[in-house]
């Protein structure tokens, strides 16, 4: 049950590779693990600017459309943009990573780069459909 948990709530708290090798280092027992689990559920996360991210990389794939949009130019874009977000290349990896997991089929991120094969409106609609289908409390301190 703390694995289904755990891989739902993967992509909602944005959790990297860095906070999961902290269940491996310092949990042993299944107790300890459900500790873990019920704690990385109960975490607030600041809101992820879901909607800007994917608006910035639609308007720089249509620029450049035989070319994977890189998180270094995506950095820049948002700067610029009207929020003036400033995000870095780090973070942006594991938002794009974040919502790949939400909605796979319609975004590819990868290492350097990221790509969307849908608008950015209808990427944002079947996130808030995977959401609607998640426990209550497994969203809890989820904005999109």
């Amino acid at each position: 049950m703390d694995l289904a948990r755990l891989v739902r709530l993967v992509p909602l708290k944005r959790l990297g590779l860095d906070r999961l090798r902290e269940l491996f280092d310092s949990c042993i027992t299944p107790e300890e693990v459900s500790t873990w689990v019920d704690k990385m559920a109960a975490e607030q996360v600041p809101k992820a600017h879901y909607r800007s991210i994917m608006d910035a990389i639609w308007e720089l794939q249509k620029e450049r459309p035989d070319e994977a949009v890189e998180y270094s130019g995506l950095a820049v874009a948002l700067q610029k943009g009207p929020k003036k977000l400033n995000i870095s290349k780090a973070d942006l990896y594991q938002t794009c990573l974040a919502i790949s997991g939400l909605a796979p089929e319609m975004i590819s991120a990868r290492k350097n780069s990221v790509e969307l094969s849908q608008r950015p409106d209808r990427v944002m609609a079947l996130i808030g459909s995977v959401i609607r289908e998640y426990p209550e409390e497994e969203t809890t301190g989820f904005q999109l």
